[in-house]
This record gives C-alpha cells, sequence and structure tokens, in this order.
C-alpha cells in the first residue's frame, strides 16, 4: 500500500487523518487474501527485531512513539521485561482505565491490578520492552503477528499478546516492573477521561 496525502505547505494533515492511516496499514495485505497480517505495527516490530539480531548487542529495548518512558532505564535480570502504561477500555458498555498487564481468561484476556513488585504476567504492552537476545532465538520468525477473524477485518489477537503468548511457549517468562510507569500519548475527550476514572472508582468502592 503506497498513500500520499497532498496538502497546503507547511500545513500538518489533519490528526484524524493519521490515526485512520496508522489504523488502516495494519491490513496492508487484506486485498490479496490473508486473514493474517505482519503489516504495520507488528511488520515494524519484526523489522527491529532482524535490525537488532544482527547486531552484537544483547539487549533490546523497544519503545513505541506513543509511549513516554520513564527518566530512568528499564533494568533487571530477566529475559523480557516491560514497563506499565494506562489504557482506555470498553468494558460492557463502560469505559475503564487499566494498565498494561494481562491474564489469559477463556481463550481471552483480562486486565490484571498492579502489585507493588516486578511479577510475571501472561501478556504485556510490548509499547515499553526489554529483551533479552536469546528470546527472540528461540522463537520462529515473525516474532509479532495479528491475527484475525477468517474473512473479516475483525481483530482476535494482537501483536501484544502473540508475542508473549510465543515467548511463554518457548519457556520464556513475560515480567512487568510496576515501579517503572510511563505516559500513553492517545487522542481522548474529556468526557472519556472522565467515564474511565469514575467507573474506576465505583468498582474500587464496590470491591
Amino acid at each position: 500500500m503506497f498513500v500520499r496525502i497532498p496538502t497546503p505547505v507547511g500545513v500538518p494533515p489533519n490528526i484524524e487523518v493519521v490515526k485512520w492511516l496508522m489504523w488502516a496499514a495494519r491490513f496492508t495485505d487484506w486485498n490479496i487474501g490473508c486473514h493474517e497480517t505482519n503489516a504495520g505495527i507488528a511488520d515494524s516490530r519484526n523489522q527491529i527485531c532482524e535490525e537488532f539480531l544482527l547486531s552484537n548487542h544483547d539487549e533490546l529495548w523497544m519503545i513505541d512513539s506513543d509511549v513516554v518512558p520513564n527518566t530512568r532505564a528499564l533494568k533487571g535480570p530477566y529475559s523480557i521485561l516491560c514497563g506499565v502504561y494506562p489504557h482506555i477500555i470498553d468494558n460492557f458498555g463502560e469505559r475503564r482505565v487499566v494498565w498494561s498487564t494481562w491474564q489469559e481468561q477463556d481463550d481471552g484476556y483480562v486486565p490484571m491490578q498492579l502489585k507493588d513488585h516486578r511479577f510475571p504476567v501472561d501478556a504485556a504492552g510490548t509499547g515499553c520492552m526489554r529483551l533479552n537476545r536469546k528470546v527472540l532465538e528461540k522463537i520462529a520468525f515473525p516474532w509479532f503477528e495479528n491475527h484475525f477473524e477468517r474473512g473479516t477485518k475483525t481483530m482476535v489477537l494482537g501483536e501484544d499478546y502473540d508475542f508473549c503468548r510465543k515467548a511463554k511457549a518457548a519457556g520464556e517468562k513475560v515480567w512487568v516492573d510496576p515501579n517503572y510507569r510511563c505516559h500513553h500519548m492517545k487522542m481522548a475527550s474529556i468526557g472519556q477521561v472522565e467515564d474511565a476514572v469514575m467507573n474506576n472508582l465505583k468498582m474500587s468502592e464496590a470491591a
């Protein structure tokens, strides 16, 4: 897919157009009949890993463009270690703020509560992830894949979960550092944020 949008000199493209193009990039290969594709984010992650393996380094620290890391380095004696950052999700019609830590449940994933120390998870957001070379050497390429319902554009498993699932199958643990908290830069209305925060408070009071 080759897309260019003509705009007046010095005028940035509309943010909604940019967001749409970033999402559309996930489906680059759709027209050639692929129900699973490495296009977009997953493809970029795979390319980063390939270039890393060609280097003489042992550790890769991957940071997404919309994730602002902590002011210190992400360190620890773990093959896979992730920082945490918030998400706004829709939970049965109610928005919630959750952290990028997930536990497998009923063929899917549900958010986990943060602990006060580093702990292993079934899946974590890979937008702030440090991993050792040996992890990639134990997993067959591609390391990151997006999975879709066959015949549709409905994503059923994103590349973050896919990688963590492959790593666990290879005998590796996915660790998170709850004290390494990052900002997650997303476009959201104040109303959406307020709804999410208030729903979190209601759930805390009910518990």
